[in-house]
């Protein structure tokens, strides 16, 4: 993928333009972008929540075919925007759920709903509030704040707090003034950061009712029924959720998938939370696809997972990131995703397409796209809508006869080197390869047979060699040993214990040694490898070892148990630890 080049790619686009305006000036985020059918009518519309470059004009537009339908505007800057179904009626009118703030602003009929406001958070702490009670001139105060941040961290302070620090000198004096005593009773502010929805009893059917799924910057998931509009279910979190998403029925079971924004991927349900994989880089977006999880990172790398946390694949992107999608086409019955990259020494940035670890189609585009979304839209079933960093709304729609990874597979992994026109001078075919290649038309039944004959002797050679290695192998019943092992400990800090137990009759071992084998990345052993004292037929020896955790991730330790040959080797499961610890 390294060496790809953003020259015009030949082959058939499966894709119709069909309506692109640069004029919209639709100023968004990837999470505040929707598709939904808001009057029932068979006919889909997109819902945007734009807002002007200096985040104070906010506005929910929706759009109709190639024109405006609707406008409504926002008390506040949206951060994520989802739709959702909260009755029975016949007639499905799905109501739009716009987070802004600590708020859940609920449009249905493009009018206001409801108005959800996040539970406050607990109150300041209390050396906090001892320190705001204190009749101290601004310069004091602004001290006795800077040495609680050390201790408390600069997003456990309340928001008059943080305000006081980040105000210019000659500023505080004012701010202290005004604020007087309401400091005394302030609470954390919360934001919502990410925001989805999750069906609550069935998954037939796609405007079956269904729960919203938030997370905050205070690092708390909720759950919200939308029918009362009260809080299902509340979970702490390890870090403050940069993207989310969400898998199952929430009356049966489910799993949450989010990223944080130190770079970390894990997984969550009502019984533990589990860390997948940390990351070098904080990621751009989450996409999830039946058991898989997809994540693109500002290193310009692309990772698949399972939600049980095994790897599956990573790709190196042709550019950097800025946003991803899902991409499902049920009539090819494909799954793709779409990773919009941009390039440093080139003006224009193209939308990538992949299929698993598999790079299958590119669209050129003249502004890097910064929200993607794909779904029905209008009467058409596969509609791709795109919007550029500069606010152009592009409208793509599938064709019918529309191909991925066929004909133009060749052409979109990789154009052609420069050398590969050259003509080559390939000799003309002698008498002997033309006597040869009668000999094997004519012969062919013999010849195969030959070679089936040779198969076969090499196949009972292999078995022979097999069995002579089973005789003298270390594990024979005169020439044996025993290994077990197991792990003490929760972590950071673990001990490994080795057994090892001479089973033969006669014959003692005197020169074993056991050494152990591990990712030096994850753990930290003091001494990998350790001797092991004459072991007498029957006697059971124990080998003890530390080992601490560097990375709350789980991995495996090899043991290998030798002298002049190869005994034993076993594979230890080391879990995530709770903690991580840091190396001295």
């Amino acid at each position: 993928m390294s060496g790809f080049s953003s020259r015009t790619l030949q082959f058939q686009q499966p894709w119709i333009d069909a309506f692109s305006d640069s004029n919209l000036a639709l100023n968004t985020l990837p999470s505040c972008i929707a598709l939904a059918d808001l009057q029932d009518d068979a006919d889909s519309k997109l819902i945007v929540g734009a807002f002007d470059e200096t985040y104070t004009d906010a506005k929910l537009k929706i759009f109709k075919g190639t024109t405006q339908y609707g406008e409504v505007k926002l008390p506040g800057t949206p951060s994520a925007i989802q739709t959702f179904y909260s009755d029975l009626n016949k007639t499905k009118i799905p109501g739009i759920g716009v987070a802004s703030g600590p708020n859940i602003y609920v449009y249905k009929n493009l009018r206001p709903y409801f108005k959800f406001t996040v539970p406050p958070q607990s109150e300041v702490n209390s050396l906090e509030a001892d320190i705001w009670q204190q009749k101290c001139d601004a310069t004091q105060l602004t001290k006795l704040l800077e040495d609680l941040k050390m201790e408390l961290g600069f997003t456990n302070l309340s928001p008059a707090s943080q305000k006081l620090l980040l105000l210019e000198p000659h500023l505080r004096e004012q701010f202290v003034q005004t604020r007087g005593q309401l400091a005394l009773g302030l609470r954390r502010k919360t934001t919502i950061t990410c925001m989805t929805s999750i069906p609550k009893y069935s998954t037939d059917d796609e405007k079956s009712i269904s729960c919203l799924v938030f997370a905050t910057e205070c690092a708390k998931l909720y759950f919200l029924d939308i029918q009362a509009f009260t809080i299902l279910n509340e979970f702490s979190m390890p870090g403050i959720a940069s993207h989310l998403a969400i898998s199952g029925l929430y009356v049966v079971s489910y799993v949450v998938i989010f990223t944080t924004r130190n770079g970390c991927l894990y997984t969550m349900n009502e019984k533990k939370t589990e860390c997948i994989a940390s990351f070098s880089a904080p990621s751009i977006g989450l996409v999830l696809q039946g058991d898989f999880i997809m994540t693109a990172l500002m290193d310009s790398t692309l990772h698949c997972f399972t939600i049980q946390g095994m790897k599956q694949w990573s790709v190196e992107l042709p550019g950097i990131p800025i946003t991803l999608a899902s991409i499902p086409i049920m009539s090819l019955s494909l799954k793709l995703v779409a990773v919009s990259c941009r390039f440093r020494d080139e003006k224009t940035s193209h939308l990538f397409f992949y299929s698993g670890p598999q790079l299958m189609h590119s669209i050129a585009t003249p502004q890097p796209v910064s929200a993607i979304i794909f779904g029905p839209y209008g009467q058409g079933e596969s509609a791709l809508i795109t919007i550029s960093t500069r606010g152009s709304l592009n409208i793509r729609l599938l064709k019918r006869t529309a191909q991925f990874g066929c004909g133009e597979r060749a052409g979109i992994l990789a154009l052609p080197p420069p050398n590969s026109q050259i003509k080559l001078n390939v000799p003309k075919k002698s008498k002997l390869l033309v006597e040869q290649t009668i000999r094997e038309r004519e012969q062919k039944i013999e010849i195969y047979e030959q070679w089936k004959r040779s198969w076969l002797h090499l196949n009972v050679m292999t078995c022979e060699e097999y069995l002579k290695a089973l005789q003298s192998s270390a594990v024979s019943q005169n020439n044996s040993l025993k290994l077990t092992a197991q792990v003490l400990g929760l972590g950071p800090h673990l001990k490994i214990q080795v057994f090892l137990q001479n089973l033969s009759k006669k014959e003692a071992f005197t020169s074993l040694t056991v050494v152990f084998h591990y990712n030096k990345s994850v753990f930290k052993m003091d001494s990998p490898s350790r001797q092991v004292p004459m072991l007498v037929p029957n006697y059971e020896c124990c080998v003890e070892s530390y080992i601490v955790c560097e990375m709350s991730v789980s991995s495996n330790v090899t043991v290998l148990v030798f002298d002049e040959q190869l005994r034993l080797s076993a594979f230890i499961n080391i879990p995530a630890c709770n903690c991580i610890c840091s190396s001295q």
